[in-house]
């Protein structure tokens, strides 16, 4: 009989680490060697059209679509930094800065192959207001303010979120700034978080403000199960506008066209695959504004706004935060938490057993 942490870190396993999983390279997509087999007890077939297939896909993808996206990338970049020039010698109303945000934005996801479809787009994110949505990738900004209607006058943009980075991330998130609302906090302190809430709370119920953009997984998944949300932000009196990001169906999790899910240690190993994939393929659904009902606590009504999303994104909700998969003392203090309210669960059965003999 396995030992009760043995038995812990199986369910553990079962239960979280599915969600970091990246998808199965099937190698008939001809984004993987034809040797590699699409399961551990799959037969070794190894055909020359495969073979023919796979070379002729590389050199496709690599001499192609590779230049071609990457040059699209670098242009957003390009126009986005010389229009933050331009914003220090002309200054620029808040109509023009949305504008040069959609473009940028839509540059950008030309240039990781996006093919996006918005569904129910009466529902999309007005102010004042908290649009939540689940995480595949630091792109889902991107995919998200893509969509902004900018023929209308009511149309409105993001105040955009997120964790402080470095590298590639950082230099966005510097230009970013300089041209829409942001608001950005180190997770790992705990006074910042403490004023990033307060300022979010505040630029929520703010009515000349743009919606705030918050992912409140926190980390990213690979669209197969959504973490718990942070109930933080959930509180009474605070418009929630649910956002739905679902891989499409007909390829999801399979890597038939490319895998959204930002799985390496550094960024621009993820953008590398992703340039040479042949697409990355959204369906986004904007769902019906939700409030904080009386009776509801702020963890009753996030995990209700979780469900929502999870049903539209056709992926299982999970109860357990992100923190327990990048953070062992975490993992190890829900373990001893689990631990007791098992054995607390064993003596009250074994005293219940003893009164009826």
């Amino acid at each position: 009989m396995p030992s009760k942490p043995l038995c812990y870190n199986a369910t553990f396993q079962d239960q979280i680490s599915v969600a970091f999983d990246p998808a199965p390279p099937f190698y008939t997509t001809l984004l993987e060697w034809p040797g590699l087999r699409p399961f551990p007890d799959a037969p070794r077939r190894i055909l020359k059209r495969h073979i023919f297939g796979y070379i002729m896909a590389v050199l496709f993808r690599y001499s192609i679509l590779l230049p071609v996206r990457l040059s699209l990338c670098l242009t957003s970049f390009l126009f986005c930094f010389l229009a933050v020039i331009y914003s220090y010698l002309f200054p620029l109303t808040r109509k023009q800065q949305l504008r040069i945000s959609v473009i940028y934005c839509r540059l950008f996801c030309a240039g990781i192959g996006l093919v996006a479809r918005y569904h129910n787009k009466q529902y999309r994110p007005k102010k004042p207001g908290i649009a939540v949505s689940n995480h595949l990738s630091p792109n889902d900004i991107q995919v998200i303010f893509a969509d902004i209607d900018l023929n209308t006058s009511s149309g409105c943009g993001y105040t955009v979120t997120g964790q402080k980075h470095t590298g590639i991330i950082w230099a966005i998130e510097r230009l970013v700034e300089k041209l829409c609302p942001a608001l950005w906090l180190e997770r790992s302190n705990a006074d910042d978080r403490r004023r990033f809430m307060r300022e979010v709370l505040v630029v929520c119920q703010t009515r000349l403000e743009d919606p705030v953009l918050m992912f409140p997984e926190g980390y990213c998944t690979n669209n197969t199960r959504i973490l718990q949300f942070r109930r933080a932000v959930f509180e009474e009196n605070v418009t929630i506008y649910p956002i739905a990001i679902k891989t499409t169906q007909l390829y999801r999790q399979s890597a038939r066209f490319g895998d959204s899910f930002w799985s390496e240690d550094y960024f621009w190993q993820y953008l590398l695959r992703v340039f040479t994939s042949w697409a990355i393929a959204y369906d986004v659904y904007y769902l019906k504004p939700m409030e904080r009902q009386t009776p509801e606590t702020a963890q009753e009504f996030a995990s209700r706004v979780q469900r929502e999303i999870a049903k539209y994104a056709d992926a299982e909700p999970l109860d357990f935060d992100g923190r327990l998969w990048y953070n062992s003392e975490e993992r190890e203090r829900l373990k001893d938490l689990q631990m007791q309210n098992v054995a607390k669960r064993i003596i009250k059965l074994q005293e219940s057993d003893q009164t009826e003999l």
